[in-house]
Order: C-alpha cells, then sequence, then structure tokens
C-alpha cells in the first residue's frame, strides 16, 4: 500500500490522532518523577508536556482503518500509544514494567524531531509499510526500551 494512493485515509487518520492527543492532553495526568527519569533516559526534550492517560488504548475503527492494520501487520491488542506528548497506556505503568512506559516515551522523543503531530503520523505510517516488526522507528523504541530496562 501507498500512502500517496491513500489520501482520504491518511486525513482521517490525522484527525483522529489529533483528537485523541488533544483529549489525552486535556484529561491525562502529568508523568511522575520515576516516569520523568525515563522520559530523560529515552532523549525526551519537554517531558513536562506530555500527558499520560491510563485505560484501554483503541484504535481507530471501521473497515478502512480495519484494511490498514491489516496491510501493515499493526497488533489488533495494544499496550500503549503514543500521539506527540499524548501517551495512552492500558495500564498503570508500574517499576518492574516501565518496559511500556519507556517504548512510548521513545516514540514522544522521536515526535519531537519532526515538524508536529501531522508530520509524525506520515512518517510513522511511511515507515510501517515494511511491516510494523521493522519499521525503523519501532525497532529504535523496542531497542531503547530494552536497553534503558536492563
Amino acid at each position: 500500500m501507498q500512502l500517496e494512493d491513500q489520501p482520504a485515509l491518511v486525513a482521517s487518520l490525522i484527525s483522529w490522532a489529533e483528537l485523541i492527543a488533544n483529549e489525552v492532553q486535556k484529561y491525562g495526568r502529568p508523568l511522575r518523577e520515576p516516569e520523568i527519569e525515563i522520559a530523560r533516559r529515552v532523549g525526551v526534550l519537554k517531558f513536562e508536556a506530555i500527558r499520560l492517560k491510563i485505560g484501554p488504548v483503541h484504535l481507530p475503527q471501521g473497515d478502512e482503518f480495519t484494511y490498514l492494520r491489516e496491510e501493515l501487520g499493526l497488533p489488533y491488542q495494544i499496550a500503549g500509544l503514543s500521539l506527540g506528548y499524548s501517551i495512552l497506556l492500558a495500564e498503570e505503568p508500574k517499576e518492574s514494567a516501565y518496559i511500556h512506559l519507556a517504548h512510548e516515551l521513545r516514540h514522544t522523543h522521536q515526535f519531537e524531531g519532526t515538524d508536529g503531530l501531522q508530520a509524525f503520523v506520515v512518517e510513522y505510517l511511511r515507515q510501517l509499510a515494511s511491516g510494523y516488526e521493522s519499521a525503523p522507528w519501532e525497532v529504535d523504541a523496542r531497542d531503547s526500551a530494552s536497553l534503558l530496562l536492563k
């Protein structure tokens, strides 16, 4: 699948991401001290801007999103999602299980290197064209989280 061939789908995903990110910014909580340290260690610059929302993490619904998920190999159950400075986690981060938070914070670091949420979403989707497991930002986030927590 080529992103250039799916402008309406990409626009829908960006709108969804902006809506969810704004909701998390409004209702999420700031990082706590041990979480701030993890953010620093994975390279986040503006950790104070991050808001975290705990609860089920749902990806967009609809036939076009199901197709996209299957085409890109996205998992159906996700532990977390980073949309810029807005992070959703399925479970409250605990000291023994900070790996999901570290992974999502690394995506926030990646976001900081882009020109905003729209650019981040487009680049993330572009990278997923090679598959979720081998997408460069996913590899980097997995590697950073696992190295950090060793």
